[in-house]
């Protein structure tokens, strides 16, 4: 039953908050409840059957009111009564604990059901909370000051005086406890007169009703009741500026869609909504925006002016274009968006400005662009040439009305016009004129000649040409001078000559018999290589000195002795009467010795001589290794330079026959006869190789020479049969790859019987391949010969299925990828589960084990939030979906610290944000607060050690066992405290923390107690004055 209750007020708060449906606890229900839940009453408290005419300020426990319970007439048709002992008793004058509760405190009551332990009650549950009234009783008849006169001799006396009596309408005047409206609640200040009563509605309603007060005829203000109405808009819309709003309803949650004026549209789309509240959302500042754009008036055509006279720019003006627009004229802008220049520029030629303009309105709609252009056109005349020879120089250029004034360079004269001017249209007026070289007349003319020279000089003679002084042969110039053609300041030619030139005599002597170099020969002895030396010396002429003197400046002299095996030279020199030095005159000395030529050794045969083959000289012959010799072996050199005859010849020597050859091999030599020399090649039969070379040489002793000892090795490769060109294998399950398993294959050779067959590359028969791979074998005989490649292609087939479907909110994870034999698990985003299966398989068949279903991927959802004692969370979702957030809503009288929600996890639980529980913030209420409290003081003292009445307090969840009663001030109870007021202030705190809002303020009044008369005696045991007359007044200091 506890979690039907439960169930029951979460729907109907749940239902509430999301506006679906209204649900109220009807009495039926609280009948089934009361049956369900234990009552508690308190079995030793007596109590009294309430009136059924009248209203208690208890509540009423099992047709009972706990003792104290003040109740009241509401029709005022009887005395107030109050609950003493089980029985009731007239109260005309309230006790002064409850004056003083009800005079100095206003309950406040909030009126809600109770949800643990439920009572039967004329009204429901009331939390109080309490504070000051909201007006003061007043005194009827109040002194204002009172005199007194003691006796003579007397410093006290007995007074008396008549105690005032006050009224407030809050003793008399009542009104009935309101009525909570439904969904809602009722706070009031009290259900006395001048009290009290708001009334509150959940979001989304309105009290009919905001307050009400208790009236002096014992009714509230405005019937005295209130409901809670469902909030709606006002059908007229915020406005904005160029539109409006449209909206075919008005309740809460309610969008209505911005409109604009024709020419505007919408920029930002910003439905309104009926809040909470009943009011409408505020739209933003702008939405309509003018959408029209303006239209450009007046687009100037395109400009082309012509440059003015020697100038190449002109001033250049325009209309700036207009433009209207649809709404605002006085706002239109029309704005320069191109081009650098204005009306009333000056522009130069040759460039074309693009100018735009372009009007925008106020709402910086643009229009469209008015484009033109504007351009100076500049008159220009064809580019002139300068005069060959000369130049010119123009004012302004090439332009119209531009002057070009032509002159020629130094040595050069103008013929024709000196300037030409560019007219409009373009032409020069006068052609290039020419200018004519000026010519000099000839040195002679001049009156220069040169001795022993002459001028040379082109012809004609030009400006600035050179005429040379030369001089005659034999003679140079002294110093190097030329006449140039000038022209002086008039442009008149004449010849300048810098110096007068002269010619120096510079031809040497020269030798009469003796022209450059003469060799003179002597010849040698027999047997000798040396000559005694004889010459005459040379003599010389000159051109100008008739005997030039000569001289020996080098060499032997005539009569010295000279080797053959050197040349020695004389050297002599002839100088005239200036000191012109002729050239050399050179002897050249030699001896000539007497020689036999070379002699020519025998063929075959070498020789060897006494010295240089001169004549005497003997040569001795010899034959060559190999050879031998016959004949005379001794010659000699005759004076006739010839050597005497002699029969010598040399004669080669012969082998026997070809030695042995190698085994499977043979000799092979170039003839048939083996002299000495002959070198014969070793060489084997088909199918065999030599290991290295290898030859055979004739000596010179008739012998064979073996370099080394042939060996003919077995060279022809062996031939590989029954090679298997392919293989192709299926994948095992799960890999890419697979056991291959093949026959080694075989081989013949030509001479090993069993020739060896090896695997040169690539995996062995029995294992494992992956995808492709090759593997060769190559056989090879005895003698190492390698075969031709055995290769073998394998491929590993792997089955394969088609990519997986990919889940919505979800993701795959596959272990070998879509090979046959992969396993892939799907896996949800979060807050989202897999259907089943979430394993599949990739078949040998080359498809998924789900076939056409492939698993997908749905919301996770978490179920009802879990209870709180006190509170509930309410959600926006009702589907309780992945995410979904629900808020923790207290009970009345019950707050939580902190924001605390409720969130539906990927795990399908619920995290709660915060461990914060509804906690109890409704304050105790203090009961029995005895304000005023007399107490005496003690036999001889003028204090008293008081023990006063300590308040009790009740809360609406602790027991009144549970709830601490703390002094807040004044001295602990059984203190001594002096004769006077003291004030002892207590509040209440539940268990919750929660402290009282009044607190109990009790006065502690210490009277002294005083004789009838002045007749006491001071007792010197105990220190003490002590009263003789038993007769005792209580005066109060």
């Amino acid at each position: 039953m506890h979690r039907t209750l439960n169930t029951s007020l979460i729907l109907s708060l749940l239902y509430f908050f999301i506006g679906l449906y209204n649900y109220e606890v009807h009495g039926e229900n609280i009948a089934a409840m009361e049956q369900s839940y234990e009552i508690t009453t308190d079995v030793d408290q007596k109590g009294c059957i309430p009136p059924s005419d009248m209203d208690c300020d208890e509540d009423i426990v099992d047709m009972f009111v706990p003792a104290g319970t003040l109740c009241f007439h509401v029709n005022e048709a009887g005395p107030n009564l109050i609950c003493i002992n089980g029985e009731w008793v007239e109260a005309i004058s309230v006790t002064k604990a409850k004056r003083e509760k009800r005079y100095h405190q206003i309950c406040t009551t909030h009126r809600r059901r109770r949800r643990i332990v439920w009572r039967r009650r004329r009204s429901r549950y009331a939390v109080e909370k309490c504070d000051r009234p909201n007006h003061e009783p007043y005194f009827r008849n109040c002194p204002s000051s009172l005199t007194f006169v003691t006796g003579k001799k007397e410093t006290s006396m007995r007074v008396y005086w008549t105690e005032p009596t006050a009224y407030d309408y809050e003793d008399v005047i009542f009104c009935r406890t309101p009525r909570a409206p439904k969904f809602g609640t009722v706070y009031c200040s009290g259900t006395n007169y001048g009290h009290i009563c708001n009334f509150f509605c959940p979001t989304g309603y309105t009290p009919t009703v905001a307050s009400m007060t208790c009236q002096l005829n014992g009714y509230w203000t405005h019937g005295g009741s209130s409901e809670c109405k469902v909030n709606t808009c006002p059908q007229t819309f915020p406005t904005i500026e160029h539109g409006y709003y449209s909206c075919s309803k008005f309740t809460i949650g309610t969008s209505c869609n911005p409109t604009c004026d024709p020419g505007y549209s919408v920029i930002r789309f910003v439905p309104i909504v009926c809040k909470l509240d009943g009011q409408w959302s505020l739209p933003v500042d702008t939405i309509c925006k003018d959408s029209e754009p303006p239209i450009i008036l007046n687009c100037p055509s395109n400009i082309t002016i012509t440059a003015e006279k020697g100038k190449t720019s002109a001033i250049v003006t325009w209309d700036v274009p207009s433009a209207i627009d649809n709404q605002d004229n006085s706002r239109l802008t029309v704005n320069q968006t191109a081009g650098s220049i204005t009306p009333g520029s000056r522009i130069e030629g040759g460039v074309v400005h693009i100018l735009k303009y372009v009007a925008f309105d106020s709402a910086l709609n643009p229009s469209e662009e008015c484009l033109f252009y504007v351009q100076v056109k500049v008159t220009k005349c064809s580019r002139i040439s300068a005069p060959r020879n000369g130049r010119y120089k123009c004012d302004k250029g090439f332009i119209y009305g531009s002057q070009c004034n032509y002159t020629c360079y130094q040595g050069y004269l103008l013929q024709g016009a000196s300037s030409s001017t560019c007219d409009q249209n373009g032409d020069w007026n006068s052609s290039t004129p020419i200018c004519k070289e000026v010519e000099c007349s000839p040195p002679e003319e001049h009156g220069m000649s040169i001795s022993n020279g002459y001028f040379s000089c082109q012809s004609p003679i030009k400006y600035q040409s050179v005429c040379y002084a030369i001089c005659d042969g034999g003679f140079k110039l002294a110093l190097y001078t030329s006449a140039i053609c000038k022209v002086d300041s008039n442009n008149t030619p004449f010849l300048s000559l810098s110096l007068q030139p002269v010619c120096l005599d510079i031809e040497p002597p020269t030798f009469d018999n003796c022209q450059g170099t003469k060799v003179l020969t002597f010849p040698a002895a027999k047997g000798k290589t040396t000559a005694e030396i004889q010459y005459d010396i040379p003599t010389a002429s000159d051109n100008v000195d008739p005997s030039p003197e000569v001289t020996k400046i080098l060499g032997p002299d005539s009569g010295d002795t000279l080797d053959a095996n050197d040349i020695d030279f004389v050297e002599f020199q002839a100088i005239d009467n200036v000191g012109n030095v002729s050239p050399l005159c050179l002897y050249v000395l030699q001896v000539d010795v007497t020689e036999c030529p070379a002699y020519i050794p025998p063929e075959n045969g070498d020789v060897s001589c006494t010295s240089d083959f001169i004549y005497g000289s003997i040569c001795t012959l010899t034959c060559n290794e190999g050879y031998k010799w016959q004949g005379s072996a001794i010659v000699q050199c005759l004076e006739s330079k010839s050597w005497n005859a002699t029969d010598f010849v040399c004669t080669r020597v012969l082998c026997p026959s070809l030695p042995d050859p190698p085994d499977n091999g043979y000799y092979s030599c170039a003839g048939n006869t083996f002299p000495y020399g002959t070198i014969c090649q070793a060489n084997c039969i088909d199918g065999f190789e030599l290991s290295q070379m290898s030859f055979a040489r004739c000596k010179s002793d008739g012998s064979w020479e073996i370099s080394t000892t042939p060996n003919c090795k077995d060279v022809e490769p062996p031939e590989i049969i029954d090679c298997p060109s392919e293989i192709k294998i299926n994948a095992e399950r799960g890999l890419e790859s697979a056991i291959v398993t093949w026959t080694v294959p075989s081989a013949s050779d030509n001479f090993d019987n069993s020739p060896t067959v090896m695997r040169v590359y690539g995996p062995k028969s029995g294992e494992r391949i992956e995808d492709n791979a090759i593997v060769k074998y190559q056989a090879t005989d005895s003698a190492g010969n390698p075969s031709d490649i055995c290769t073998i292609y394998i491929t590993v087939i792997v089955i394969r299925c088609p990519s997986p479907h990919w889940p919505d909110d979800g993701r795959i994870s596959c272990n070998l990828g879509n090979i046959y034999g992969s396993e892939c698990i799907y896996t949800c985003d979060e807050g989202y589960k897999v259907s089943f299966p979430s394993l599949v398989v990739c078949e040998e068949n080359g498809y998924w084990t789900y076939g056409s279903k492939p698993p997908i991927c749905s919301p996770i959802t978490c179920g009802p939030p879990p209870s709180v004692p006190n509170g509930i969370f309410l959600c926006m979702n009702v589907m309780f979906h992945y995410q979904s957030m629900c808020m923790l809503i207290c009970s009345n009288g019950f707050s939580t610290n902190k924001f605390v929600l409720a969130i539906c996890q990927s795990s399908g639980e619920w995290f709660i944000s915060s461990n914060s529980i509804c906690k109890d913030i409704t304050p105790p209420t203090i009961l029995d607060c005895k304000t005023y409290q007399t107490f005496y003081t003690d036999r001889g003292l003028d204090t008293a050690q008081v023990t006063w009445s300590i308040p009790t307090a009740i809360d609406n969840t602790d027991n009144p066992s549970d709830i601490i009663i703390e002094q807040i001030s004044g001295p602990t109870i059984g203190s001594s405290i002096s004769i006077g007021t003291t004030v002892v202030d207590y509040r209440a705190v539940d268990t919750s923390g929660n402290p009282s809002v009044v607190t109990c303020s009790i006065t502690i009044n210490v009277e002294a107690v005083y004789c009838n008369h002045p007749r006491y005696h001071f007792d010197d045991v105990n220190l003490e004055y002590t009263c003789l007359s038993f007769t005792w007044v209580i005066r109060v200091v």
